[in-house]
């Protein structure tokens, strides 16, 4: 699934994450299997709170974090790993009937003008 994600969506990503999958119902959960991001430059590069993070509505847990893509000073594709923070006794990556959001960490980057395309493969898991 490709979603674009707009410079001016991407400003404000800490206190407005994207859904880039709707919740798949009762009784299902979203897995992903891989995400690459692309940064289509324009002129300017993100500044401050630049982590991309994927991560299902209300789950304790990111699915993956992008570091890089919001740095980036041209046109590029990275390939980010997916599900490499592993579960707890009390912590979680997937909920059941939520939506798969992008969201970057900490606080909404300054500066940057390109928008970031997502691409992402997945699977619904019915429980």
């Amino acid at each position: 699934m490709k979603t674009r994600i707009s410079a001016s969506e991407v400003l404000a990503l800490n206190s407005t994450k994207k859904t880039i999958v709707a919740a798949p119902g009762a009784g299902k959960y979203i897995r992903p299997i891989a995400w690459d991001t692309y940064c289509d430059f324009n002129s300017a590069a993100y500044a401050t709170n630049t982590d991309l993070a994927l991560r299902v509505d209300t789950a304790t847990e990111d699915i993956a974090v992008d570091s890089n893509i919001l740095l980036s000073t041209g046109g590029r594709i990275l390939t980010v790993p997916v599900g490499v923070v592993p579960g707890s006794t009390t912590a979680n990556q997937y909920v059941v009937n939520k939506a798969l959001q992008v969201y970057v960490q900490s606080g909404n980057p300054t500066a940057g003008n390109s928008d970031i395309f997502s691409y992402l493969w997945y699977t619904i898991v019915t429980l």
